[in-house]
């Protein structure tokens, strides 16, 4: 008597297959936008602030151990190692956070751009007196590119994902896909996002007081 294959089983397998095969693209997105924005935009962005800061900056080191105005092939290579593997850690985050951003390409860069340069924002700025941001001239700069930086690399992964479309919803005959569809996780997920939005600039916001005031900061939820 010939076998009969369960129904469920032939739609595992290509369910596993398309998760695979999504998670793999975004990480491999994440990876390049990581090296991309975080490890030669960053490299650009020290380059930048040596030579905007005083004389008193020069050879000092950073909060992050760097010396000021030092800049090796060897470090340069490190650095973008270092954040293309980060960045690779962080990208499956999309996957969650794309289900209650905006249906176009350009709102859901801007949208996941607006999560990561808040969030990043308020881990990377610091407040008086960091030695980044209150030796580094001018104070404005450092704190504009230290938002800028994590913000890009949100909307470079975004549009990465979606060009590969390596973000591809779960199916929709799934019962996976009816619970990710349903109205209580884009309520739940629009609730997170908006307070993980609000928490990173309040961060920042204390960030900036901080510095504008010369006085660290005693605010509740800083990082």
């Amino acid at each position: 008597m010939p076998s009969v294959t369960p129904i469920a089983s032939v739609r595992v397998a290509p369910t596993l297959q398309r998760v695979a095969r999504i998670l793999a693209s975004t990480v491999g997105a994440g990876a390049i936008s990581g090296l991309v924005v975080g490890g030669i935009g960053g490299r650009v962005a020290m380059r930048v602030l040596a030579l905007t800061s005083p004389e008193i900056a020069q050879g000092r080191l950073t909060d992050d151990a760097a010396r000021v105005g030092e800049f090796t092939l060897g470090g340069s290579i490190t650095l973008g190692v270092a954040l293309a593997i980060i960045g690779a850690l962080l990208s499956p985050a999309y996957l969650l956070v794309r289900r209650i951003l905006p249906a176009s390409r350009r709102g859901r860069a801007g949208g996941y751009a607006l999560l990561t340069g808040t969030m990043g924002g308020a881990l990377l700025v610091h407040d008086h007196p960091s030695f980044d941001y209150s030796i580094l001239q001018p104070t404005w700069l450092a704190v504009t590119l230290f938002i800028l930086i994590p913000a890009l690399y949100g909307a470079l992964l975004s549009y990465l994902a979606e060009a590969t479309r390596g973000a591809d919803q779960p199916p929709t005959g799934s019962a996976i896909g009816t619970l990710w569809r349903s109205r209580a996780v884009t309520l739940t997920g629009r609730t997170v996002y908006a307070l993980a939005v609000a928490w990173g600039v309040y961060n920042i916001a204390a960030d900036i007081l901080s510095l504008a005031s010369d006085h660290a900061s005693s605010g509740p939820l800083l990082v």
